[in-house]
């Protein structure tokens, strides 16, 4: 009998029922502080992802920035390329001018010696003569030569430190570069989280 009386109280479904309300009152106490948590998160990863945006527009800028510099050194390196180019052919051309205007004087000269001196005295004065006017020629053209060659090592070694700067700027890019994929990368892995 005292079976039947405990077993005739005994609800089977109390301890589910009070697992449940247990369960449903968490839940709304819960619910707003994980709900502020998850905003507050929200918030803080948007403010993350707006400065990395930031920060990638701002390389980005830098990078077009760097390659339209680029672009003009190495416009304005094409430029000055082809004026060197263009003055050392016409010191050449004015070089054989010269050189061949001295041959046919000298010719002519020479012509014009067997033709009026008759004496050896004479001659031999005019060929001296005109041996000291053919050293000082070619002392002139000596000086024109070693001014061609100074200037064709100037724009040789122009050419060089332009090729340095366009080497560096070269680098910088790539750098650039290589930060934007890292901000990129970071920008995709914070849109993940």
């Amino acid at each position: 009998m005292v079976n039947r009386a405990i077993d005739s109280k005994y609800d089977p479904d109390f301890a589910r029922n009070w697992w449940k309300q247990t369960q449903k009152y968490n839940t709304i106490l819960t619910k707003p502080i994980i709900r502020r948590k998850l905003e507050h998160k929200v918030k803080e990863l948007e403010t993350k992802k707006q400065t990395l945006q930031q920060d990638l527009n701002q390389n980005q800028q830098e990078n077009k920035d760097w390659e339209e510099r680029f672009n003009e050194l190495e416009e304005l390196n094409s430029q000055q390329a082809q004026g060197y180019k263009i003055r050392e052919k016409e010191l050449k051309e004015t070089n054989q001018l010269y050189q061949q205007k001295v041959n046919d004087l000298e010719t002519q000269l020479f012509t014009l010696a067997k033709q009026k001196i008759k004496g050896k005295k004479e001659t031999q004065e005019l060929l001296n003569q005109l041996e000291n006017n053919w050293k000082e020629d070619k002392e002139r053209w000596e000086q024109e030569k070693s001014q061609l060659q100074k200037a064709n090592e100037r724009f040789n070694q122009s050419l060089l430190n332009k090729g340095k700067k366009l080497n560096e700027a070269q680098q910088k890019n790539e750098q650039l570069e290589q930060e934007k994929k890292e901000l990129q990368k970071q920008i995709t892995i914070n849109q993940q989280d």
